[in-house]
């Protein structure tokens, strides 16, 4: 049950996310999080044709930068 609430709680975050991202039109960086983390957010954005997702940095500090799409 832990990782099914987990990739919940990342999809949500990730829409959140999203529409902050179409309210501001700036881009927004995430915390950082562990690779399968953010592959559950980046399946969630690119659910939207309006946006596009990328991981950026090294880990252990790998983020997930969202932004519009150009």
């Amino acid at each position: 049950g832990y990782k099914r609430g987990r990739e919940e709680f990342l999809r949500e975050l990730a829409r959140q996310a999203a529409a902050r991202v179409r309210d501001t039109k700036e881009s927004l960086l995430l915390k950082p999080m562990l690779s399968y983390e953010r592959r559950v957010v980046h399946a969630e954005i690119g659910k939207s044709p309006d946006l596009v997702s990328e991981s950026v940095g090294e880990e252990p500090e790998r983020r997930i930068l969202i932004k519009l799409r150009a």
